[in-house]
């Protein structure tokens, strides 16, 4: 049968490959989110595990349990002043850390949810307001790309390949078992790069 809104999602607290019923949740979030975010005239761009898995499996990463995107700060506010609309949608919007991340869950009871990270410009460098490891070159953004998604174009940094390597090293398409956080390398150093 699989998880639903009114269940925990499936393998809760256990680290196993997600389920279908769990893919096709996160996929519905997702979507739902780029509607919501086009509707507010919101830009995103997809990021960290959700951009990997899609660029290098064509899907979410199976041991992953979010989906993550990004935006800049100057967007925060706008997405809390539509929390009632996320709510009648039948979802759930925490703001509670808005200045670093904000989430939609699937349920209150399913906690499934999608990862909404902010970045400040300063200085062509994207900082990241969750850890400076994080941050990157405006340049990467700017234009914004694409990536394929379920037969929809959804944001992405221009250059995924180059990006992908900024954030998880030259093997990034090497499936690792356990993730231990990015390898560091160029972005850390992106105030240096100006």
């Amino acid at each position: 049968m699989g998880c639903t809104k009114d269940t925990k999602l499936c393998n809760w607290g256990k680290i196993a490959p997600l389920k279908p019923c769990c893919i096709d949740h996160l996929k519905e979030l997702l979507l739902y989110t780029d509607r919501l975010f086009k509707e507010h005239e919101i830009s995103y761009w997809l990021d960290y595990g959700t951009l990997l898995g899609l660029y290098r499996d064509k899907g979410i990463i199976v041991y992953d349990d979010d989906v993550d995107c990004s935006i800049d700060i100057k967007y925060t506010d706008r997405i809390t002043q539509f929390a009632k609309q996320v709510e009648n949608d039948g979802y759930v919007l925490d703001s509670s850390n808005k200045d670093v991340v904000q989430r939609i869950f699937y349920s209150e009871t399913n906690k499934l949810h999608i990862d909404i990270f902010t970045f400040k410009l300063n200085n062509n460098v994207m900082e990241s307001q969750y850890k400076p490891m994080y941050d990157f070159l405006v340049e990467y953004i700017e234009p914004m790309g694409t990536i394929e998604c379920w037969g929809n174009e959804l944001p992405a940094p221009n250059d995924i390949p180059k990006f992908l390597t900024m954030r998880y090293g030259e093997d990034y398409m090497t499936p690792r078992k356990q993730y231990k956080g990015p390898v560091r390398r160029e972005a850390h150093d992106a105030k240096n790069l100006i």
